[in-house]
């Protein structure tokens, strides 16, 4: 394995010969999407890559190994070791706790301002929800072309059963806490009115509360 000044002589190296350069960024989002026996397909910062042992990412993480148990990726020093489908931040810093908080409303929901592919809306929480929802009124508004890109599904909703569309939104945004490549549905017709954050997001944060706040948190709680 290499260490951290040869990687770092060969990101330069790389610069100068017309290589891949390595963007300079404090924590980088990893999920690791499938394992196998010297291989991990991971996301990072939204992008997929499959890493074989000892590769190193153009974003610069660098898989020390992978097997069943899980990938041992590590970033300018700092190394984790994330299961199949599990989520965090690695950077050449221990990455801050990011932390988004949203009261209660008086009906019992969490309701709270958000971006999606950096458009302004205001989100709901559903955690018996398994994705984000959203309509198709909201998709167009956004310029989601859904029945284009996304694969058809049908869904139960309250009004019965419904044409949808599965696909992966760039975005979703609360403050400084942001998810790439988020799972979502599009619902055809108005409802729902406000996007609804399933499973797909809320599954990749750390969630808690105390009293009638709910607070989500990415990174090590």
């Amino acid at each position: 394995m290499r260490n951290r000044a040869e990687r770092r002589l060969a990101a330069v190296l790389a610069l100068f010969l017309g290589g891949w350069s390595v963007p300079v960024q404090a924590a980088h989002e990893i999920r690791v999407l499938a394992l196998f026996s010297g291989k991990a397909l991971l996301q990072i910062d939204g992008q997929r890559r499959l890493l074989a042992d000892g590769a190193t990412s153009p974003e610069g993480v660098h898989l020390l190994s992978a097997s069943s148990r899980g990938a041992e990726v590590e970033v300018d020093g700092n190394v984790r070791t994330l299961a199949l489908g599990a989520s965090g931040l690695l950077g050449s810093e221990p990455a801050e706790h990011r932390e988004f908080r949203v009261r209660r409303a008086a009906n019992g929901t969490y309701v709270a301002p958000c971006l999606i592919n950096g458009a302004a809306l205001r989100c709901m929480f559903d955690t018996g929800a398994t994705q984000v929802s959203i309509s198709g009124d909201t998709a167009r508004a956004l310029g989601i072309p859904y029945r284009s890109i996304g694969r058809p599904a049908r869904v139960m909703t309250a009004s019965g059963v419904s044409s949808a569309w599965a696909l992966t939104l760039e975005s979703v945004q609360f403050g400084e806490l942001r998810l790439s490549s988020v799972d979502a549905l599009v619902i055809d017709g108005r409802h729902p009115a406000q996007p609804l954050l399933g499973s797909s997001f809320i599954n990749r944060l750390h969630l808690r509360t105390e009293g009638e706040v709910l607070i989500l948190q990415q990174g090590e709680p």
